[in-house]
């Protein structure tokens, strides 16, 4: 079951990141690179984003984000918001907590320990902000307090989305090209294809062609079909494309993934 669920929010999140992504293709379809076409995996991408191991299956929501249900877990609702007010009167004596944080300090190094102390209250902020949004969207479900709505999860999506379409104008930018080829629809291949060679090298292609073809609408469509296959069949796969003539930067896609989910923050 939660491979499943895991299923459906990767097939949710590849058909969302596809429009976003032919949407930044669009708006630079005015520019001319000289650039090989390059291909991705939006899949593997998607999966190694943080917020993908950060999804329930079971509630269908992201843990450590305002998504999160309290339904599970509902008596910590309370607790929660009790955390919200402590943060705010925190919050609130900040000023007062600068000043004697910088008692003491020398001149010199000032700067450091306010940017410091600044930094820290960013942070805070950001904290109070997903929290106060986690209550206010687990109240929006009538008869089901706790329960955050399913379209909760939108600006996580939103955020692999983002995120994926940086990467590939990077890559754009760093090939000069103005084509990314998204494999994810088809690859990885499930099984190894059967090649009718038989069929592609007998007198069918040659009659297929001729005015007065021998061949039957059957025997056609299964030359076809055979056809279809050839050339990635020779490399031992199954696609419904020839799988050359662009360079492959999967690797390289996901490393800049993994890169950028560093400065992702999920809250416990």
């Amino acid at each position: 079951m939660k491979k499943f669920f895991k299923s459906c929010l990767l097939l949710f999140l590849i058909e969302f990141c596809s429009v976003t992504m032919i949407s930044a293709a669009e708006q630079n379809n005015e520019k001319k690179n000289s650039g090989e076409p390059i291909f991705i995996d939006s899949r593997l991408m998607i999966l190694a984003h943080p917020l993908f191991r950060a999804f329930d299956p079971k509630s269908k929501r992201f843990k450590g984000t305002s998504s999160e249900s309290f339904q599970e877990d509902f008596d910590s609702q309370e607790t929660f918001i009790q955390e919200i007010k402590d943060l705010e009167d925190e919050l609130l004596k900040s000023p007062e907590k600068l000043k004697e944080k910088l008692k003491g300090v020398p001149f010199k190094d000032r700067i450091s320990a306010e940017r410091e102390f600044l930094l820290e209250k960013k942070q805070k902020e950001s904290k109070l902000e997903y929290m106060k949004r986690r209550i206010y969207l687990s109240r929006q479900v009538p008869t089901k307090d706790g329960l955050t709505p399913h379209m909760s999860i939108y600006p996580q999506c939103r955020d692999i989305a983002d995120a994926i379409t940086k990467i590939t104008n990077l890559l754009k930018a760093k090939y000069k090209t103005e084509v990314v080829i998204d494999v994810a629809n088809i690859l990885p291949f499930k099984e190894k294809p059967k090649t009718r060679q038989r069929e592609l090298i007998n007198n069918l292609v040659k009659d297929a062609y001729q005015k007065e073809s021998k061949a039957s609408p059957e025997e056609f469509s299964q030359w076809l079909k055979a056809a279809n296959s050839y050339w990635a069949a020779k490399q031992g796969m199954n696609a419904d494309i020839i799988p050359f003539g662009a360079k492959d930067v999967r690797l390289e896609a996901i490393k800049l993934m993994e890169e950028e989910g560093k400065g992702y923050k999920l809250w416990n």
